[in-house]
Order: C-alpha cells, then structure tokens, then sequence
C-alpha cells in the first residue's frame, strides 16, 4: 500500500503519518472518530425507534379499522368487540359514536 504512486493517496499517506506523529492531532482524530461513531449510533437508534412506532400506529390503525367494520355489521356488543381487536371498550365506544355522526 506504501508504493501507491497515486497523487492523492500519497498525500494522504503522508497527512497520516504527520497527525501519528503529533499526539495533541491523534487525540483529535480520535475524538472525531468516536463522535462520527456516537452519531452513526444515535441515528441508527431514532430510526428503529420511529420503525416501532411506525408499526405501533398501524397496529392501532387497523384494530380501529376492524372495529368499525364489526361495528358496522351490528352482530357484536362493544365488549366483544373490544376483545375481538384489543381496543378498549371506551375506544370502541368511541368509534360507534363517531360512526352514528
């Protein structure tokens, strides 16, 4: 990799070589590289977190949805309809008034 003759990559090289030497511009380096690293972290994270809650809204979403269409067939009290999708009895309670407006 030393005998690269190409321009840039030597100029690098030797860019390298100078902050190796300098111990105040290695701990700069270093501490630069760490924040990139933190960084990198730090969103990777926000991402999975707005994921989740991307899922947990569908989630929500299509318990209402299956609500409203028991609702709608008039076959099931609010209670079974709470169990049959996981929404509280007040959240199908809601969905009815908000169907019969």
């Amino acid at each position: 990799m030393n005998n690269l003759a190409y321009p840039p990559v030597q100029k690098a090289q030797a860019k390298l070589r100078a902050m190796s030497a300098d111990e105040q511009e290695r701990h700069w380096a270093e501490s630069r590289a760490r924040a990139l690293s933190d960084e990198v972290t730090l969103l990777n994270e926000a991402h999975k977190d707005g994921h989740k809650e991307g899922h947990k809204e569908g989630d929500q979403h299509a318990r209402r949805q299956t609500a409203l269409a028991l609702l709608q067939k008039a076959q099931f009290d609010i209670p079974t309809i709470a169990i049959c999708t996981g929404l509280s009895e007040g959240e199908v309670r809601e969905l009815a008034v908000g169907q019969t407006n």
